[in-house]
């Protein structure tokens, strides 16, 4: 059931849901007014989503069999963010080659960013995974764009960044992260 106020200023809806019958359209916010520094392209919300997926790792140049004890991934998509948590853990890892990734994202992460090498995009916590004994490390996800993977984007005490390769990924090991990025259109 549908209850105008009856001055054409509200709207109630007692009961069930509010449904946007064709794409493309959603909840126009364009009375708001755009940013006070740049460009604003659209002030629409076409689009909201919950689900879960199946994160993996391997690596970009082969992918062998392993055995996973967990693999559990939720996400929440808004408009044209997603953001996404997961826990991997594995035993029996084969060596992989390649560069270490976490694979299985939800969606394609946007190839028109804006930036050459994709963005640090989130948080991670890592078992017995090893990036370089002796070191200081600061680590976080780095975008893939056009892809549905993130590269471990690491930091070392007094050196430069690296994505490391798949030799970081031990026999065992879990990992815990979350990501939030810019789909693909």
């Amino acid at each position: 059931e549908i209850i105008g106020d009856g001055t054409g200023a509200n709207l109630t809806i007692n009961d069930g849901n509010l449904t946007i019958g064709t794409s493309g359209h959603g909840i126009d916010f364009s009375a708001t007014g755009g940013p006070n520094s740049g460009s604003g392209t659209s002030e629409l919300f076409d689009d909201y989503e919950e689900g879960t997926f199946t994160p993996n790792i391997q690596g970009t140049g082969s992918n062998n069999s392993k055995t996973y004890s967990q693999q559990k991934g939720k996400y929440t998509k808004i408009g044209n963010i997603v953001h996404c948590e997961f826990r991997i853990a594995w035993t029996n890892a084969a060596v992989d080659s390649g560069i270490a990734i976490v694979n299985g994202l939800p969606f394609v992460i946007d190839n028109a960013t804006g930036l050459d090498t994709g963005a640090a995009i989130g948080s991670l916590a890592c078992n017995n995974v090893n990036f370089v004994d002796g070191n200081q490390v600061t680590a976080a996800w780095e975008a893939a764009n056009g892809q549905q993977y993130v590269y471990f984007l690491v930091t070392y005490d007094n050196g430069g960044w690296s994505n490391p390769g798949t030799g970081a990924f031990n026999n065992t090991g879990a990992i815990r992260g979350s990501v939030t990025y810019r789909v693909a259109s």
